[in-house]
């Protein structure tokens, strides 16, 4: 293998590596605007928009509705690479309390993101650890 080929190869794949990377920033980002939205839609009881963000009845909802108005904020913090588009996510009470989630985000042209969380897990531990849900 000539210098040349060796150099073009590890352009590549350098290359492949940071678009890799980039698309799962965009991944992250996308992800936490989702959840902002939901987050958003929850806080001024917009129903409408809820719920084409998140299924109806299902963990995420059931949440929100036992926590109304008490969560203030929410962070991806990282995206698990199990799986395309699964957060893992943190929610912030106005008391201080931290609980985490794991989601699975699958396309929907319904949507104004173009996903909706199809699953959700709310976890026991920091940061899910140990936790392995079936989203």
């Amino acid at each position: 293998m000539t210098s040349s080929t060796t150099i073009l190869l590890l352009l590549a794949l350098v290359g492949f590596s940071s678009g890799s990377y980039m698309s799962q920033e965009n991944s992250a980002k996308l992800a936490q605007l989702h959840l902002n939205m939901v987050l958003l839609a929850s806080s001024s009881h917009e129903y409408g928009m809820l719920y084409e963000l998140i299924p109806r009845g299902y963990d995420i909802d059931r949440f929100l509705q036992d926590h109304p108005n008490s969560i203030t904020k929410v962070t991806v913090e990282q995206m698990q690479p199990r799986e395309h588009m699964m957060p893992l996510a943190s929610f912030e009470t106005v008391n201080g309390q931290k609980f985490y989630a794991m989601f699975k985000l699958t396309p929907s042209s319904s949507s104004p993101t173009g996903y909706v969380l199809s699953k959700g897990f709310i976890c026991h531990s920091t940061f899910c650890a140990g936790e392995f849900p079936s989203v």
